[in-house]
């Protein structure tokens, strides 16, 4: 996953409860697709692959550390 998408998903998830929570529940893919105050998450075939692969979180700082590690790993 490109950084600047990972981010945009990170600042969402931020300052907004509901798309947090969405994010670190099994619909994930569902709720980035959703976008975030009318700004559409360009996702590839292979970021959604990724992200409905994390699995679930109970946090915000769990889930942007695995997201962190999707972005590493794009760049190698």
């Amino acid at each position: 996953m490109n950084k600047e998408i990972g981010n945009a998903i990170s600042a969402a998830a931020v300052v907004n409860e509901k798309f947090r929570n969405g994010i670190l529940g099994p619909n994930r893919v569902e709720t980035v697709r959703g976008g975030f105050q009318g700004e559409r998450f360009d996702l590839t075939p292979q970021d959604e692959e990724e992200l409905s692969s994390m699995g679930e979180f109970e946090n915000l700082p769990d889930f942007a550390l695995k997201l962190i590690e999707l972005q590493n790993q794009s760049e190698d």
